[in-house]
């Protein structure tokens, strides 16, 4: 794969600007230039921003191309082949997360372009990082959730197969310090395990939206759809809930009234959990005040910024 350079050389040409020239102009000398032209060397950050101001070419087009580059190279250099590539990359259950939509593969078809969408999810710009990533034990959480806990929390991404046995997962569980149950479309038959598992052990577990459903329905609880669409929208700000005084979420929030967003099609009908908060009928927050962090809401308190997700999420933490 040609990074930028191809790029730079063809334009040096159709301009007829010399290497020398243009070399001069960027400070670099011409045996530096010319590696860059052939795709021996990478382009540092401060040449793209150099290229950029000279030929006024966007930075994040070269950045892009630089870095997609980089990437295939690492992966053809560390990896025999197509397969093996594939198969590495799905050790982080890129094909789960896409369902899920915690992360969007622009082109699932390309190893290369599904490498650089996992790179993005997990905020980093290379894969010279990513050990700290691969093969820890925390179970996922999507981009939004991470962005909440980081710098409060060591949070670490890493994969987990839902087909997994519960043997298996329960080593995984064993060493965390806590565990967030994100949304999602579907409830496995993992999840409800691992639910009383935690439940059981008392970890703070913290659930959301499906989260909250799958906490709900493993503690003798029962799922149903919605017949109406209230609960199920991109705004903000979607519905008021009601919070009940005697409830642990009041006293982690103190308010007997929030807005939150929704965006969920099913609810718990029924569960042995203490309902601490309701809007009209459905039940909008689940929990048991005689452990140490037992508590899911069906909103997503981690699009919304005001106090009331902070607190939401501080309590979390100081669990941990």
């Amino acid at each position: 794969m040609q990074g930028f350079g191809s790029m730079l050389r063809d334009y040096l040409e159709f301009y007829k600007i010399s290497q020398t020239d243009f070399a001069e102009r960027l400070g670099i000398s011409t045996k530096h230039m010319n590696e860059i032209l052939c795709g021996k060397t990478n382009i540092s950050e401060e040449l793209m921003l150099g290229i950029s101001l000279i030929t006024d070419i966007d930075v994040n087009l070269i950045f892009y191309v630089e870095s997609k580059k980089r990437i295939y190279d690492y992966l053809n250099s560390n990896f025999d082949n197509e397969k093996e590539i594939n198969k590495y990359l799905n050790t982080f259950c890129i094909n789960e997360m896409n369902k899920r939509k915690w992360i969007t593969l622009k082109d699932s078809s390309s190893y290369t372009q599904n490498a650089m969408d996992l790179l993005d999810y997990l905020g980093i710009s290379n894969f010279d990082n990513i050990n700290k990533y691969y093969n820890k034990k925390i179970l996922y959480i999507p981009k939004n959730i991470y962005n909440k806990l980081n710098g409060k929390a060591q949070v670490i991404l890493i994969p987990f197969d839902f087909n997994d046995n519960f043997n298996k997962v329960k080593g995984i569980i064993d060493i965390c310090d806590g565990i967030i149950l994100p949304g999602g479309d579907d409830i496995y038959p993992l999840e409800l395990e691992v639910v009383k598992y935690l439940y059981k052990l008392d970890k703070p577990l913290l659930g959301i939206c499906l989260g909250m459903q799958t906490m709900g329905v493993a503690i003798n609880g029962k799922f149903g759809h919605l017949n109406t669409l209230e609960h199920k929208s991109k705004d903000k700000y979607v519905h008021s809930v009601d919070i009940y005084k005697d409830s642990l979420l009041y006293s982690i929030i103190g308010k007997k009234k929030i807005m939150v967003n929704s965006r969920h099609k099913d609810y718990v009908v029924s569960t042995d959990l203490n309902v601490g908060a309701v809007c009209n009928d459905i039940i909008e927050e689940v929990e048991d005040k005689t452990k140490k962090c037992f508590i899911g809401v069906q909103w997503h308190p981690e699009d919304l910024e005001d106090e009331n997700s902070e607190k939401l999420f501080n309590f979390f933490i100081n669990k941990l």
